[in-house]
Order: C-alpha cells, then sequence, then structure tokens
C-alpha cells in the first residue's frame, strides 16, 4: 500500500510581496475552477434530472427535480477543462486536484443521499453549492512542485505556463 505524507506550511510572514501576489493570485484562480467545474456538473445534472409537478397545499404549482445520484468523469472533466483559463493558470497538477475536490463533495453528497433513501438521515441532503465569487480556495503542491534549498529556501520550480513568463517565485526559509 502507498503511504502519502502531507506537510502544511504556514506561509504569512515569510514570503516577499511578489510571492504573496502570486499565491493569493493563484489562490482565486482555484476557487474560480471549482466553481465552473462545479456549474459544469449541476448542469449537466439539472439538464438529465427528471421533473415531478404537484400543487401545495395552498394551491401553488411547483416543480421539483426528482432525487438521483450526481454523475461526473475526473477524466471526461479533466479534458473538458484542460482549455479553461482558471485551469491553465493553476497549471495541471494543481487544477487536476481542484477538480479531485469537486468530485469528491459529489461523492459524498451521492453517499449522504442513498443514507437519506435508507432513513438513516432526518434532512434531505443538498447538492455542493458554489463557492463565493472572489473568494480563496486551497491549491495542492505536491513534492514535483516544491523543493527545499537550505540556503535559498522553498523553490516553486513548477510555474504554470500562463504565470512562467513572469520567473521563478522563491519562498524564505520558516525560521
Amino acid at each position: 500500500m502507498t503511504e502519502y505524507r502531507t506537510q502544511k506550511i504556514l506561509l504569512s510572514g515569510y514570503i516577499d510581496d511578489e510571492a504573496k501576489a502570486y499565491l493569493t493570485w493563484l489562490v482565486h484562480q482555484s476557487n474560480n475552477l471549482y466553481n465552473s467545474v462545479l456549474f459544469a456538473i449541476r448542469q449537466t445534472h439539472f439538464e438529465q434530472c427528471e421533473t415531478r409537478t404537484f400543487f401545495e397545499q395552498n394551491n401553488m404549482y411547483r416543480i421539483v427535480f426528482k432525487d438521483r445520484y450526481v454523475k461526473a468523469s475526473y477524466a471526461q472533466l479533466c479534458k473538458d477543462f484542460k482549455t479553461n483559463k482558471h485551469y491553465e493558470a493553476l497549471g495541471g497538477q494543481q487544477g487536476q486536484q481542484c477538480i479531485k475536490s469537486v468530485l469528491e463533495s459529489i461523492t459524498s453528497y451521492n453517499k449522504l443521499l442513498k443514507k437519506w433513501w435508507n432513513k438513516e438521515l432526518e434532512n434531505h441532503p443538498k447538492i455542493p453549492n458554489y463557492r463565493k465569487p472572489g473568494g480563496v480556495y486551497q491549491v495542492a503542491f505536491t513534492s514535483q512542485n516544491i523543493t527545499y534549498d537550505d540556503i535559498e529556501g522553498y523553490d516553486l520550480s513548477s510555474l504554470s505556463k500562463s504565470y512562467r513568463k513572469r520567473g521563478e517565485t522563491r519562498l524564505k526559509p520558516v525560521s
């Protein structure tokens, strides 16, 4: 079994203005990609969902979607969003990780829906919602993206193509 290790590094106070601006821009792009992927999944889901119409007790006419699993393919989403400006801004691995995060929330919704159908939950689960516009979302860097040099500090050696022309971004080591 493969063992994965994760290390979170708090960067506040240890980076210069250029690196901070880059990372801030990156987390905004991640938030935008998350919302774009979720929008595509939700639109496809609602287009394929059957509806049910009825009159409520107060004679209000209602149309509701029937509950069903949300279907989404990681491979198809990666293919569809490969040319998305937010995906390109993040770079391949970071964009793929953001898409995986959206799919994790969809998978969680599907599991909750099954529990609700089996009467294991009191409240009806809601399909994942969008993140706040202009907000921030996590960006995951792998060991392929970050190298460490005792003298120079951390180095984001793998920048996205859209940001590469601005040069390398270095982070000072945490004291």
